[in-house]
């Protein structure tokens, strides 16, 4: 288990700058994670092999957590790891059990959007735990937090890669430390990078709201579909040509997702083969950000650029429903909002 000090160390040597300050709040939160808690992995969408986990589940245990494990994380139905009514089944049964402390989601792949009409959010109310993951867990992620007000976490999966920005990220949103007294104090994050590439400049403040830029555009036109009233939206996608980004910027534009948007992070955009590792994946984030920098001198939104959420190896933690403060011209996404409560 680190203390803050170790991850205020590690951050500084990875690739991304993190600054923790306190403030008083007033928001829902999930409970935070500590030592001695359990994490369970499932898998919503598609499956992983045992391999694919093996680090995840040694760094979750490294932190002094146990790990409980589901049953559909190896098994198979085509793209999927189980039949829609088993996936919802167990996802539903994690996100209650009062033996799980948080749900950390296996990996992405396809298949979270087909389950959601099968879960019933006024049940899972009562789910007061963090529950993690990005790609096409997007999906869940807004979901819960729309339809139950559950702050929700875009983060690693047990299949990721957890070095020092990742590890670090992870813990300083997520985890009380042991200098913390159960207060409702807050831990305020601050990421800031001189790699972060200031588009369309300007400051904005608002709640906090995206992830997977395909999967976002497909919840449009469902009961799920994101509200982005007063947000700063953040997006990464993966095996996306510029073309079909631009066709997903302009549905959000012409869906009307765009008018009342508050600023704009872009993470990664990146190439990648079906059985290639994040850390492979190749950048094609320029040309993304021309793109979305028309969309955004239109409406004067400021974007930032470059940031590190997607499918790469170093990523941070973002928290879903939070206010944050973008500021294009320190090249900084400050999160204004604890985003857990301390126990």
């Amino acid at each position: 288990m680190y203390s803050r000090r170790d991850v205020l160390r590690l951050l500084a040597v990875g690739s991304v700058g993190l600054r923790l300050s306190q403030r008083q709040h007033l928001q829902r939160r999930p409970h935070a994670l500590r030592q001695g808690m359990t994490v369970g992995i499932v898998a919503p969408a598609s499956p992983v092999t045992p391999r694919q986990l093996r680090d995840g589940i040694a760094f979750f245990e490294s932190l002094g957590l146990r790990v409980v494990l589901g049953r559909y994380l190896n098994s198979s139905t085509g793209y999927l790891s189980a039949p829609d009514r088993d996936r919802a089944q167990e996802l539903t049964e994690f996100l209650l059990r009062p033996d799980i402390d948080a749900v950390i989601c296996a990996r992405g792949g396809y298949g979270v959007l087909r389950i959601l009409p099968l879960l019933d959010f006024d049940v899972l109310k009562q789910c007061t735990k963090p529950v993690v993951g990005y790609s096409d867990i997007t999906a869940l992620l807004i979901a819960l937090y729309q339809q139950t007000g559950l702050i929700t976490f875009h983060g690693p999966m047990a299949s990721s890669q957890f070095d020092s920005t990742t590890a670090g990220s992870f813990q300083a949103t997520l985890f009380q430390f042991e200098s913390e007294h159960p207060s409702p104090t807050e831990v305020q994050l601050t990421y800031t990078d001189e790699r972060f590439v200031p588009v369309v400049e300007g400051t904005a403040e608002g709640a906090l709201l995206g992830g997977n830029l395909s999967v976002f555009c497909s919840m449009l036109g469902t009961p799920f579909e994101p509200d982005t009233r007063d947000c700063i939206l953040f997006f990464e996608d993966v095996g996306e040509e510029p073309y079909k980004v631009d066709r997903m910027l302009t549905q959000l534009a012409l869906a009307g997702k765009l008018d009342s948007v508050r600023g704009m992070v872009l993470g990664a955009f990146t190439k990648q083969s079906p059985n290639s590792r994040e850390a492979d994946a190749e950048q094609t984030g320029t040309p993304i950000a021309a793109i979305a920098a028309d969309y955004c001198q239109q409406r004067q939104i400021p974007l930032l650029a470059n940031f590190p959420i997607g499918h790469i190896r170093s990523k941070v933690t973002l928290p879903i429903g939070v206010r944050a403060l973008l500021d294009t011209h320190t090249r900084s996404l400050r999160i204004l909002e604890s985003p857990i409560e301390i126990v």
